[in-house]
């Protein structure tokens, strides 16, 4: 849809936008307020405009996803503040909750096996990234160690439930859904990484947009499976 092709540029000016301000944070800092808030607010403006005909489940829960994700946000403008990054962490792993909620939802109720139940070792895999990213991670968590666990197990089980939708829903669907999940595993291990163990040169910049493409690809996912359903599959 032409709107979508819109939406996009405007989503990429505005992620480019917060990345720059994070760059000049010091010297305009009134740039970085208005400009974090605005890209996971125009998600949320936009998806509730073209999901608006859709009153499905997946909508419901893709909305709380979002709303949550901004949020964190919010939150985590704040983050050397501990008490802020707590409140930022809570956001986002009800944000991965409702994203865990919504991937639950197939489309097509047809006799594919589930790809987890074809293909195990993937849970493996996932768990194994887990346990021995954990394991790098622990020596600089502190007292942070128990709510860092609670957020890696809620991100990976909304990795394992994005992967299980193949063959239930569209293509395209599933495309950009596991592309959101893995970017936003990849964005929050990043940011992890540059906050318990050492700092990662540009980390803002490779924050911003892993979490940037995570949230549109998501979104835009979720609007494909939305349209479908609407359209009767």
């Amino acid at each position: 849809m032409q709107s979508d092709r819109l939406f996009a540029i405007l989503f990429a000016v505005l992620l480019a936008n917060e990345i720059t301000a994070g760059f000049y944070r010091d010297f305009y800092e009134w740039w970085y307020w208005v400009s974090k808030p605005m890209l996971l607010g125009s998600i949320l403006v936009y998806f509730v405009y073209q999901a608006r005909n859709f009153p499905h489940p997946l909508r419901r829960w893709l909305l709380v996803g979002f709303f949550f994700s901004w949020m964190g946000d919010i939150f985590l403008m704040f983050q050397k503040d501990e008490t802020y990054f707590l409140l930022g962490l809570a956001a986002f792993l009800l944000a991965h909750v409702a994203y865990i909620l919504a991937f639950r939802l197939w489309v097509y109720d047809n006799l594919e096996i589930p790809l987890l139940k074809r293909h195990p070792w993937m849970v493996f895999v996932l768990m194994l990234y887990g346990y021995g990213f954990f394991n790098i991670l622990e020596p600089g968590l502190g007292q942070m160690k128990v709510p860092v666990i609670a957020y890696m197990a809620v991100i990976l089980i909304m990795v394992i439930m994005a992967l299980n939708r193949q063959k239930k829903v569209s293509r395209q669907g599933f495309f950009w859904v596991i592309t959101g999940a893995l970017f936003f595993m990849l964005s929050d291990s990043i940011l992890a990484y540059n906050k318990f163990l050492e700092s990662i040169a540009y980390s803002g910049v490779w924050i911003m947009l892993t979490y940037g493409v995570a949230q549109f690809s998501i979104m835009y996912g979720g609007l494909l499976e939305l349209r479908r359903i609407g359209r009767g599959g």
